[in-house]
């Protein structure tokens, strides 16, 4: 799975974060704590909350070469998935607007890659903060021709 991660996202110089959850909700909120965790490393991070649809435009605004989501999904394999193509039936926690929708907007507007990672509600602190830091090395990875 890391190998994905390193390919999906390596040599980003611009990549921004749509941070996912309901904030009020501890289960809810592993995406958003994902998220901040990137953003004290230096991504560009913006939380949506309950309304990512809200948020698209801002993305888009940021000009960006890589668009990461991080939100909860429910019995993630080992802990979380990265995937650049959303299953139709991925079930997230709170929203109404399918993630295919928020993905092939994103790529179509940002035209750029939009890697989802979803966290599993149960996955700790700790294990979220190690998954940042993964992804933070893959970012700063250079991409070789």
């Amino acid at each position: 799975m890391m190998e994905r991660i390193v390919e999906s996202v390596k040599g980003s110089r611009q990549a921004v974060c749509l941070g996912i959850g309901n904030p009020a909700i501890p289960d809810d909120s592993r995406g958003i704590h994902l998220a901040r965790c990137l953003a004290a490393s230096g991504v560009k991070t913006i939380i949506a909350g309950l309304y990512p649809e809200n948020h698209l435009e801002e993305v888009v605004k940021e000009g960006p070469d890589l668009v990461l989501i991080t939100d909860t999904v429910r019995s993630a394999p080992s802990g979380y998935i990265i995937t650049e193509e959303i299953p139709t039936a991925l079930t997230t926690t709170t929203h109404a607007l399918p993630l295919s929708t928020l993905t092939g907007y994103l790529k179509m507007r940002a035209n750029c890659p939009v890697v989802f990672v979803g966290v599993d509600a149960l996955m700790g602190d700790d294990e979220i903060e190690g998954l940042a830091q993964e992804l933070i090395d893959a970012l700063h990875q250079p991409v070789q021709s």
